[in-house]
């Protein structure tokens, strides 16, 4: 499933093909009309009219608001904003398996006309924040940003990713700046995380965690945590 078209989300489809054609599987790709043409404008090889040896690549047409199943999961394309290099189709996806709801929600600003009912109380929120503060020129909400959504959207259990923190660090030599003075460790950003919680009193309602590479999220385990 594909949000949109910037290479760091689509890079690497034709390895995923070359893959699929060595194991002699289809290789399915979700996304919206708009972005279908720009993949194949950057990867021309990737047309569903292409047959490679063993495989064929496939592309399944998703739009906002329109609910469409993968297996057992149904999922919701919700229309987003990425700021000014926006691509036009853009989107975020809910999924949800019987009573798990997860928010798949990276690369974004704003959700345009969103029903936010149908991101009331997810199992997880998958946010991408590539700064502390607000700092639109990212294309991608702040850490700061984030909690008022997890507050808002009654999260409990919430991942940040792809947090880099370069553009706060500039900040540190304004007088007014009151937040981090550098660009953070996983560590640090998580102890900063946690301390926020517990000054505004969030402390045990909500679990905001900065993932580290391989790890998993444990539906159950999660409940039980709570």
């Amino acid at each position: 499933m594909i949000t949109h078209s910037h290479d760091d989300h689509i890079g690497e489809l034709p390895i995923l093909a070359e893959k699929a054609n060595n194991n002699s599987r289809n290789l399915n790709i979700y996304c919206t009309a708009e972005c279908r043409d720009q993949i194949l404008s950057k990867f021309p090889q990737l047309s569903s009219s292409y047959k490679n040896n063993n495989s064929l690549v496939l592309f399944k047409i998703v739009a906002p608001d329109q609910p469409f199943k993968v297996g057992p999961f149904s999922v919701i394309p919700i229309s987003s904003y990425h700021g000014e290099n926006s691509p036009s189709g853009s989107v975020i996806y809910i999924i949800k398996l019987a009573n798990q709801k997860v928010i798949i929600g990276w690369d974004f600003l704003s959700l345009p006309n969103i029903d936010e009912t149908l991101l009331w109380n997810p199992s997880l929120a998958i946010l991408g924040t590539q700064s502390y503060n607000p700092h639109p020129q990212t294309g991608m909400i702040s850490v700061s940003e984030a909690f008022e959504l997890v507050r808002r959207w009654h999260a409990k259990v919430c991942y940040i990713v792809r947090y880099r923190g370069l553009l706060d660090f500039e900040e540190a030599s304004n007088q007014w700046f009151r937040g981090p003075v550098k660009a953070m460790t996983t560590d640090e950003l998580q102890r900063m995380v946690d301390s926020h919680l517990q000054i505004i009193g969030d402390e045990g309602k909500f679990r905001i965690t900065v993932p580290k590479e391989g790890m998993l999220w444990d539906s159950l385990q999660s409940n039980r945590q709570e």
